[in-house]
């Protein structure tokens, strides 16, 4: 197999657009700053279990084994 080159990716793409890429299409037609609101929500829960499952680790990890 081939090395890649830094500009492979970048004409990959290119190929993609020229024989029309859905995803593209998909850009133009939806307002994605509609979502914003959810995603700020989706991330804020994920990082409140995040903090909770880090702050159960350190209490046991730090709990003394005897206890």
């Amino acid at each position: 197999m081939d090395q890649l080159s830094f500009f492979d990716l970048n004409d990959r793409l290119e190929q993609i657009s020229k024989i029309g890429d859905p995803l593209e299409v998909l850009d133009e037609i939806v307002d994605w700053n509609k979502f914003d609101s959810i995603l700020l929500k989706a991330k804020a829960k994920i990082l409140a279990s995040f903090l909770t499952y880090n702050m159960f680790r350190m209490v046991a990890i730090s709990r003394p084994k005897w206890a």
